[in-house]
């Protein structure tokens, strides 16, 4: 039974370099399919578009069948759980039950699947991120909305998961995480 992990966190909270840290302690870690696409300039349109968000998530179902044949667990950052999070905080709602369906059949297929969500306060977002220096009202509405999606989406899909902060010191953290995957093992 193929056994993945989820990275999920609002913007800033570490997610990537949480999973760089486990890929260079031996673990399968797929980064975020969004920021691939933005690092190439690939953002259909604007990343906040509903084009690009269905483009994200087709090229998740890509790579979950290179996932499918997998015998050792896989660190997936963001997933669909925090993709379909996004779409319902973006308001696409047909998209994300769309993919909640594809969700759906994917999970009856067996697979163990568990989350970790790295949380941070709004005001370290704004230390972190290069996106937003300044942490608006309608930021912090938006992202609490992906997280209280994102939890939605865990219950519904009875999805076992653990919040690690990453507030303070990122060592603290990627410890964290990495004893939760040893406990977590097989």
């Amino acid at each position: 039974m193929t056994k993945i992990i989820v990275l999920n966190g609002i913007h800033a909270s570490g997610k990537t370099e949480v999973g760089k840290f486990l890929q260079k302690n031996g673990y399968d870690y797929r980064e975020e399919i969004a920021q691939i696409l933005i690092s190439r300039g690939e953002t259909a349109g604007t990343a906040s578009s509903a084009e690009f968000q269905r483009k994200v998530m087709n090229m998740e179902i890509e790579r979950d069948k290179g996932v499918i044949a997998c015998t050792h667990p896989i660190i997936i950052e963001t997933w669909h759980t925090g993709n379909i999070a996004h779409m319902y905080a973006k308001g696409f709602i047909d998209d994300a039950k769309n993919y909640e369906e594809y969700l759906h059949q994917f999970m009856n297929q067996g697979y163990d699947i568990s989350a970790i969500f790295i949380t941070i306060p709004f005001d370290v977002m704004g230390k972190r991120s290069n996106l937003y220096k300044v942490v608006t009202p309608e930021v912090k509405d938006f992202y609490k909305r992906v997280q209280d999606s994102t939890f939605g989406i865990y219950d519904k899909f009875k999805i076992k998961n653990t919040k690690v902060n990453n507030e303070y010191e990122f060592n603290e953290c990627a410890n964290n995480v990495c004893a939760l995957l040893k406990v977590n093992e097989p």
